[in-house]
């Protein structure tokens, strides 16, 4: 079957001029292989430098080296009970209410909350869990405007004190 091609016919002062058909943006894109190459490669790159970033974003948040220099003023104190109201008001409903990530405001989002009694952040230092709440990552909002120095530190004690509590709870019973 022999494709048609529809000419442009002009009439311009008692003269007729026929012209070829323009081809098409799409068609000159669709006839050449470099065009095809080009784009192929383009789409590739693209898929590979947004995997690479959002790996890197989601499960990586490394709190800097000067935060680890931040030394707790009352680390080694013990625990008011309003550091448990802190967590509870503003942790717990993405944390949990034990820090294991599983709150139900958490549950919706993505990346998950962190499990707070996990032992990457137990072995995190002090300073670098008060950068984390301070400065927020992500879907975890910054509390440097509305918590106070005092009371991000309180709830980096009380973060320990989860972090204690869960391996309490791993340890076997021993049989008396």
């Amino acid at each position: 079957m022999e494709k048609i091609k529809i000419h442009r016919v002009l009439i311009v002062r008692d003269t007729i001029v026929i012209r070829e058909p323009k081809a098409s943006s799409f068609e000159i894109f669709s006839n050449s292989l470099y065009y095809k190459l080009v784009f192929l490669l383009c789409f590739f790159m693209f898929i590979l430098i947004n995997k690479t970033y959002c790996q890197s974003t989601v499960d990586e948040w490394i709190a800097p080296k000067t935060a680890d220099a931040l030394i707790n003023p009352i680390g080694g104190l013990r625990i008011p009970p309003v550091a448990k109201q802190l967590f509870v008001s503003n942790c717990a409903p993405c944390h949990g209410d034990k820090g294991k990530g599983d709150g139900p405001v958490g549950m919706s989002l993505t990346p998950k909350p962190y499990n707070l009694t996990k032992s990457k952040v137990e072995n995190e230092t002090d300073g670098s869990l008060f950068w984390r709440i301070t400065n927020g990552h992500q879907t975890m909002p910054t509390f440097q405007n509305t918590l106070s120095a005092m009371e991000r530190w309180q709830l980096v004690n009380y973060i320990r004190s989860l972090q204690a509590d869960a391996i309490e709870l791993e340890k076997p019973k021993s049989k008396k």
